[in-house]
């Protein structure tokens, strides 16, 4: 049953109260038990919110096994091999709309993309390495450039 609608139980209620009136007044004391965020408050929250996001995120994405299971899981499910409801519960409990389910999807494929941008990056800072400690002399410093001419001996060329 809806718990907003009318069941008979509210009728008692309002008896019990008295009037309506009354049944305000506890709906307004009892809500006044609680404080009210100011806006500065609710705007700290809503950015730590992003901030704990954020790390959380990226704590996940450091994990290699678990961006691997996370990208199986996507493999099946793009597959059919399984169902949705078997990966992702909606937090209310009800069945995941076909939205939802788009949206899932729209999700794992981004975890791809950027675990192949970061494998890409993560290649070209390797060959970079490698260049650099291919070039350094077998003394392990970096290779002497040659010494530039003075000025003088560059004006004196030109004479």
């Amino acid at each position: 049953m809806n718990p907003g609608a009318f069941d008979g139980s509210t009728e008692a209620k309002c008896v019990e109260f008295g009037t309506e009136r009354d049944l305000v007044s506890a709906y307004l004391k009892e809500i006044g038990a609680f404080r009210v965020l100011t806006s500065t408050e609710e705007v700290q929250i809503g950015r730590q919110i992003e901030t704990d996001r954020a790390a959380l995120q990226q704590a996940l994405g450091g994990i290699p096994a678990g961006v691997d299971a996370i990208l199986e899981l996507e493999d099946r499910l793009r597959s059919r091999q399984l169902a949705i409801e078997d990966v992702v519960a909606s937090h209310d409990g009800a069945p995941i709309t076909a939205q939802q389910h788009r949206e899932i999807l729209r999700g794992f494929a981004r975890i791809r993309r950027l675990r192949h941008r970061t494998s890409r990056r993560s290649a070209s800072i390797a060959r970079s390495a490698s260049i650099r400690r291919e070039s350094a002399s077998p003394s392990g410093a970096p290779p002497s450039r040659p010494a530039r001419a003075s000025s003088s001996s560059r004006r004196s060329a030109w004479s």
